[in-house]
C-alpha cells in the first residue's frame, strides 16, 4: 500500500481500482486512507468478498463502486471503470 501512496503522489490516475485484502492495510480502512490521499480519483473495490456490511462500509467511506470477483466479466469490469471515469464526482455511489 505504501508504493500506491507514493505511485499517487507522483501520477495521475482516472481511477482505483481496489482489491480490500492488501496485506499492509486492513479493509475498508484502505479505502478511507485512498480517498482522503486522492479524493479527485474514483475508487472501485474489486474484491472477492462477498459482504454486504464490509460493501455498505466501503461505499460509506468512498468508494464509487464495489464489485464481486467472479460475478465480473472484463465487459463489465471495463462499463464499471468507464462509469466512474466518466463522473468522477458523482455524490453518490454505484452500487453493484
Amino acid at each position: 500500500m505504501i508504493d500506491a501512496f507514493q505511485r499517487i503522489d507522483d501520477e495521475n490516475f482516472d481511477v482505483i481500482l481496489l482489491d480490500l485484502n492488501l496485506l499492509d492495510i486492513d479493509g475498508v480502512a484502505s479505502v478511507a486512507a485512498l480517498a482522503a490521499e486522492a479524493p479527485m480519483t474514483p475508487i472501485i473495490v474489486y474484491s472477492g468478498m462477498e459482504n454486504r456490511k464490509l460493501k455498505e462500509e466501503a461505499l460509506m467511506y468512498g468508494a464509487k463502486q464495489y464489485l464481486i470477483k467472479g460475478r465480473e466479466d472484463s465487459r463489465s469490469l471495463r462499463r464499471a471503470i468507464d462509469n466512474v471515469i466518466a463522473c468522477p464526482s458523482h455524490a453518490a455511489p454505484i452500487c453493484c
